[in-house]
């Protein structure tokens, strides 16, 4: 049985002066003023908008992990190198385009009537 942290912060409110002005759209990023203890993501509210940001918590004993973009256990992250990888966001947007499949999957043909 795993019990809770005693170091948890439930006081802790999400970082403010985070911003996702030069970040990423679609980008994971710890939130480095609340320990780690949660991460902000940019998204794209409207077409050509501005990037929103938008606050999760990670579950008790963990903390957001800049390199895997996930919630780990509090010994496996290191919060204050965490800056160093937000680049590593650029991976999520560098997926092939859906069509490019499309075109090679799909050829005309002529159907007998």
């Amino acid at each position: 049985e795993v019990e809770a942290s005693t170091t948890y912060p439930f006081n802790l409110k999400p970082g403010t002066q985070f911003s996702c002005d030069d970040k990423i759209k679609g980008g994971y990023y710890a939130d480095v003023e609340a320990e780690c203890y949660g991460y902000f993501i940019c998204s794209q509210g409207e077409i050509n908008g501005p990037l929103l940001k938008s606050h999760f918590w990670c579950g008790p004993t963990t903390k957001f992990n800049q390199r895997s973009r996930t919630c780990q256990t509090e010994a496996n992250v290191a919060c204050s190198v965490s800056h160093r990888y937000f680049h590593l966001n650029k991976d999520i947007l560098s997926l092939p385009d859906p069509d490019d499949d499309i075109k090679d999957t799909f050829e005309p043909s002529k159907v007998m009537t």
